[in-house]
């Protein structure tokens, strides 16, 4: 996938936040901790990231501003993609989490992200057991890639 966009400015990561005084009107803790982890980050390096066992990275997802989710997202899409993930149930499991929350950011941003989103969200839920992601725990996952396939359109 690639994805031309330049690795985000503090401004992305900050500029959505309305000033008060010169100073941000709100802290948000969860965004604070996506731009401590990514801010700066290259291609590269956000992939090794995703390649950690620690949550906190896809939960970062969640939280980073649209403008770097759009930058950032292609990684965890392509460690999903890669041999790396096999066995890990959490990372195929946030997918499905990342798309219900972002989807209409997702979906209006950038066709080729999108469209990689798409093809490992077909992929991931034909392969539960690659993930080692037992039903019980983590749910029927063709079902779940159904219903997010349709948040973005591609149902």
């Amino acid at each position: 996938m690639r994805n031309p966009l330049p690795i985000p400015t503090k401004d992305d990561w900050v500029g959505h936040i309305p000033l008060v005084d010169g100073k941000p009107a709100y802290q948000d803790f969860d965004l604070e901790a996506a731009y401590r982890n990514f801010y700066g980050k290259t291609h590269a390096e956000a992939f090794a990231l995703f390649t950690e066992p620690v949550l906190n990275y896809y939960d970062d997802l969640f939280w980073m501003p649209a403008r770097c989710l759009e930058f950032y997202l292609p990684d965890y899409i392509r460690y999903l993609d890669s041999d790396l993930s096999r066995g890990d149930s959490d990372a195929a499991n946030y997918l499905f989490s990342i798309v219900d929350i972002r989807h209409e950011e997702i979906r209006a941003g950038d066709p080729e992200v999108r469209d990689g989103v798409i093809r490992t969200l077909r992929r991931v839920g034909q392969t539960q057991e690659w993930y080692d992601a037992a039903p019980d725990i983590y749910g029927c996952f063709a079902t779940r890639s159904e219903a997010c396939l349709a948040l973005l359109g591609a149902a």
